[in-house]
């Protein structure tokens, strides 16, 4: 994870990344997929990704946060999601995004300042890739 600004400097400060999830679209949907529900995700699957992210470093609303996976790729329809719940309430923090070279890197740009050490979640769609 990177985030930048306009110029494209790296923001100083620390991404910690905590509580990673992958769970694939038919593990999610066990009444529609009772065959394959109970499998990990496998090459060329389309799954959910969803992280915790805490920030070192203040991030400005309008900088561009870059998201890359590999050996997984991005889809059009990745659905990104990004928010912050503070204990009652979850706001979005980056609704406009876009898939970049070649499907190997999303870009978000930030809605809202994100602040030193509190809790986003993030959440997208990717098409596995060989998985250790």
């Amino acid at each position: 994870l990177l985030v930048t600004d306009e110029s494209t400097f790296s923001v100083p400060g620390r991404i910690d990344v905590a509580q990673p999830t992958l769970q694939t679209i038919y593990s999610l949907q066990p009444e529609v997929y009772p065959d394959r529900a109970n499998f990990r995700p496998r090459i060329d699957d389309i799954a959910v990704a969803a992280f915790t992210l805490r920030f070192g470093a203040a991030v400005a609303a309008g900088d561009v946060l870059v998201v890359t996976a590999p050996p997984f790729t991005f889809t059009d329809d990745a659905n990104f999601i990004m928010s912050f719940t503070d204990g009652t309430s979850v706001e979005a923090v980056a609704t406009e995004w876009e898939i970049v070279d070649g499907g190997n890197a999303l870009h978000a740009t930030l809605e809202v300042e994100l602040n030193l050490n509190l809790e986003y979640t993030l959440q997208f769609l990717v098409r596995t890739g060989p998985l250790a």
